[in-house]
């Protein structure tokens, strides 16, 4: 599209195959690398057969008191780079707080079903800014910077798993690998889909065949055991195509419980 219009101050929002096929969690993501992921707004878009939406902006925002907001603002982000929170951010990024969470007995593990998760110190904050961490990434504007840039072992680049991304593919799961994360973090956001309602979904399917409610015949043959991010990478594909257990899952956590004749299970608003 940038091509096309040969802009280079063109902003661009677009769907993946997610959104292109209607999953109630589908996400719009935006040429900044940030993504409008909850709700299931790139079904929207999908369900309208509108692909992408490209604007350019040529006017100035009005501000009533120019001058006495850009003091203001000014200000505002001095007391934020000194703000030992901000810092901590910046420093250890959203999953720093794993470690706490998990010492308090809050570590969401196993689909919400345990509050303290092994794991942890593999996968957390703390560790990824020791081990993989290249670099850092922010919002427009902000001064945090608590978004994170990793380097796996192949070299690449890509985008750090945020705190609830961590949770979801990680800990929810029984995932310990952080390299494992990073990859399924990064295989949602070229397919466009929502991390948190994805690794929730498949978090629910796990605990259901751990129960005994789901089996090798229902799951397409998927043995959905804890901690196995081949599988669980092979249920993303299967639910982005929406292609045989995977259409199910591709319907949200609610309709996956309520398949099943146990609607309590799911957690979900």
């Amino acid at each position: 599209i940038n091509d096309e219009i040969g802009d280079r101050l063109v902003r661009v929002a677009c769907i993946g195959l997610a959104g292109e096929n209607m999953l109630r969690f589908g996400s719009v993501l935006c040429d900044h690398g940030r993504v409008a992921g909850r709700t299931g707004m790139g079904a929207v878009m999908g369900s309208k057969q509108l692909k992408a939406i490209a604007v350019r902006g040529k006017k100035p925002v009005p501000v009533a008191q120019p001058e006495k907001f850009s003091l203001t603002r000014r200000q505002v982000n001095i007391n934020l780079k000194d703000d030992n929170f901000s810092r901590t951010l910046r420093e250890i990024g959203t999953a720093g707080i794993a470690d706490y969470l998990n010492y308090l007995g809050c570590m969401p593990s196993h689909y919400f079903t345990r509050g303290f998760f092994e794991g942890t110190e593999r996968i957390s904050g703390t560790t990824v800014a020791e081990t993989i961490l290249s670099g850092v990434s922010t919002c427009h504007g902000c001064v945090i910077a608590c978004g994170r840039v990793v380097r796996l072992d192949d070299g690449v680049e890509r985008v750090g798993p945020e705190y609830e991304t961590t949770v979801g593919f990680g800990s929810n799961l029984g995932i310990d690998d952080v390299s494992a994360i990073t990859k399924l973090n990064e295989l949602c956001n070229r397919y466009g889909v929502d991390t948190i309602s994805l690794s929730n979904v498949i978090g629910l399917a796990f605990l259901l065949y751990q129960e005994g409610v789901i089996n090798l015949s229902s799951s397409g043959g998927e043995q959905l055991i804890w901690g196995d991010s081949e599988v669980v990478e092979r249920l993303v594909h299967s639910t982005v195509k929406r292609e045989g257990f995977g259409d199910l899952l591709a319907r949200g956590s609610k309709a996956l419980a309520e398949h099943f004749k146990l609607g309590d299970m799911a957690a979900q608003v």
